[in-house]
């Protein structure tokens, strides 16, 4: 059997993308897949339920909007979203990326992510 390593990025916004990534680790486990789960959206102590399966999980800020009466406020959204923070969570991502497709193997410590094509 070939193996197959994923990262599954999960919006930690509300609870139908939960509810959604629990049923596709349920599957993924059925047939012996490897997968590194990535949430953002919310601080890893407000995720209830989480269970062993999102155990060893990835948990970063994410972006998101902030609204008042109703619509978007870009200089609030801007503020809150800590751009630096997400910043630097991108470019240290990158950097797993393309360092377990360029050495075909993640680095030490990291996640593990689909491997190129031979």
């Amino acid at each position: 059997m070939i193996e197959k390593n994923i990262l599954f990025g999960v919006r930690g916004a509300g609870n139908a993308h939960l509810d959604r990534a629990r049923l596709m680790a349920a599957e993924f486990a059925k047939h012996c897949v490897a997968v590194e789960y990535l949430f953002s959206g919310k601080s890893r102590d407000t995720y209830v339920d989480m269970g062993v399966v999102f155990n060893q999980a990835l948990y970063k800020s994410g972006l998101t909007y902030t609204t008042h009466l109703g619509c978007a406020g870009r200089i609030r959204s801007l503020l809150n979203n800590k751009p630096l923070s997400y910043l630097s969570n991108l470019c240290a991502l990158t950097d797993m990326i393309w360092s377990s497709a360029i050495m075909n193997q993640p680095p030490p410590g990291q996640p593990v992510f689909a491997k190129p094509a031979r």
